[in-house]
């Protein structure tokens, strides 16, 4: 997650610490706003399980490399693991992947809040007025 570490060095270099995020919660959020695709809506993203289990554990793994100069306190070895399959696997869970899927289209969980979706770096300015025209 290149912007999450971006967003970090910067809140890092000018001292707003109150802009670094660390660890798996902007990965958690995601999943709170986003899940499987529901049948005849727009994709926003496609995620492969890969994909997402390596995000997961990447950022889980670096939380808990800086808990210690965060003044976390861990838990043992054996209960990290076990926060982190469980955790890694409602992230999963929270976007879709059912058992044997190897891909997930994911749309906005609550639509009645989003009137379009539009991907600007994949669609011209006039693509994307006819798709808010048509909605």
């Amino acid at each position: 997650m290149p912007q999450m570490e971006k967003r970090n060095r910067e809140a890092i270099e000018c001292g707003n610490l109150i802009n670094k995020r660390i660890g798996t919660f902007p990965l958690t959020q995601f999943s709170d706003l986003y899940t499987q695709k529901p049948a005849g809506t727009r994709t926003l993203e496609k995620i492969t399980r890969d994909q997402a289990t390596k995000t997961f554990d990447d950022n889980f793994d670096k939380m808990i490399s800086v808990a210690p100069e965060e003044g976390w306190t861990l838990p043992s070895p054996a209960q990290i693991q076990i926060d982190k399959k469980r955790r890694r696997n409602e992230f999963l869970d929270k976007l879709g992947f059912k058992e044997g899927m190897a891909e997930v289209e994911v749309a906005p969980r609550d639509s009645h809040y989003y009137d379009s979706l539009l991907n600007s770096a994949r669609l011209s300015p006039k693509q994307s007025a006819t798709l808010l025209h048509d909605q």
